[in-house]
């Protein structure tokens, strides 16, 4: 039998990355998705105050942290596999589940030996961690093709130095991975990687010491490319900046609306260059989602044992040296 070719793309519920500031309002955002519920790692307590506050609306979560790789799996292992109504699941934040990962690869493969001797060795580790991680982002995709769930990972940044082939380095903002290994195949997985930024004013104060004041603004944006301060992309047609307004509604309206808008007009064009025709149209138009009744075993569990794993996701073993499939 001849592989099927088709022209037109899947319309699949999104994988977003926002990074940003501490308080720039990267969870606020997030709250005012459509159905969300929020997995927050050890030591993310930011959607709790905000609640308390009514910042945001009543948010369902976990009530525990992931304080474990293994435990975050177990989340999304129960979003795969039971009853609920959820349409956006919230990862606060995609550091800090590397950071599990990585603790997870130590304790397992290196003895848990942090230093050059061990997990560090040349960053072997770092390497050794992509295998665990990649099924982190392959179970966020279980979850928006079987569930049509939308994903949204939310991170903090820290300014590094940027090796620059063309000329002299520079700092830029880039999300606080550990590893820029794990942060190459996220970047790579993802839609879109919004970077969500409060506009800064700088002041001349010495010029002989080359330092000025740094001045806060008012306006707070979500930049959709790539430009030398900062990383981001989007895969969308999003323009390069959107107003994030002054809360997470009006963020979330504001990134809503310019995505409908890109939408609307990749159509519009297309429909006008005559490069559709019929069922072309109906394909290139947002389509509902089948969901399918799949069943994906992510980690070892009494619960969820002798079930079939139809997507094929390996578990994860803590003992030293493991890694095996559930089957």
């Amino acid at each position: 039998m001849a592989p099927a070719i088709v022209t037109a793309g899947r319309d699949r519920p999104m994988a977003l990355i926002v990074h940003g500031c501490e308080g720039v309002g990267k969870t606020s955002f997030a709250a005012h998705a459509p159905g969300t519920i929020f997995i927050e790692t050890r030591g993310e307590q930011g959607l709790d105050p905000l609640i308390s506050s009514g910042q945001v609306p009543e948010t369902p979560h976990f009530a525990e942290e992931a304080n474990s790789f293994r435990g975050l799996l177990e989340m999304m292992l129960w979003l795969v596999q039971e009853e609920h109504t959820y349409k956006t699941v919230v990862l606060d934040t995609g550091n800090g589940a590397e950071r599990l990962c990585h603790e997870l690869v130590c304790k397992r493969d290196y003895k848990d030996d942090w230093t050059k001797e061990g997990f560090l060795n040349y960053y072997v580790g770092h390497t050794t961690s992509l295998t665990d991680w990649q099924r982190l982002l392959k179970a966020f995709d279980v979850l928006r093709d079987t569930r049509s769930m939308n994903v949204i990972m939310l991170c903090h940044t820290v300014v590094r130095k940027f090796s620059n082939p063309e000329g002299e380095d520079y700092d830029r903002y880039e999300p606080a991975f550990d590893s820029r290994k794990t942060w190459a195949v996220t970047h790579k997985w993802a839609d879109a990687v919004l970077f969500m930024h409060q506009a800064t004013s700088v002041a001349q104060v010495d010029k002989r010491a080359g330092k000025g004041k740094g001045q806060g603004g008012s306006s707070t944006d979500f930049f959709t490319s790539r430009r030398a301060p900062f990383d981001a992309k989007n895969r969308h047609g999003l323009p390069h900046q959107i107003n994030a307004g002054t809360n997470g509604r009006e963020a979330w309206h504001n990134f809503i609306t310019a995505l409908k808008e890109a939408k609307e007009h990749k159509y519009d064009d297309a429909v006008q260059s005559g490069h559709l025709r019929g069922h072309d149209q109906q394909q290139l138009l947002p389509q509902p989602h089948r969901v399918r009744t799949e069943l994906c075993c992510l980690v070892p569990s009494r619960r969820y044992a002798g079930r079939h794993c139809s997507h094929g996701i390996l578990a994860v073993d803590e003992r030293e040296g493991r890694t095996g499939n559930l089957h």
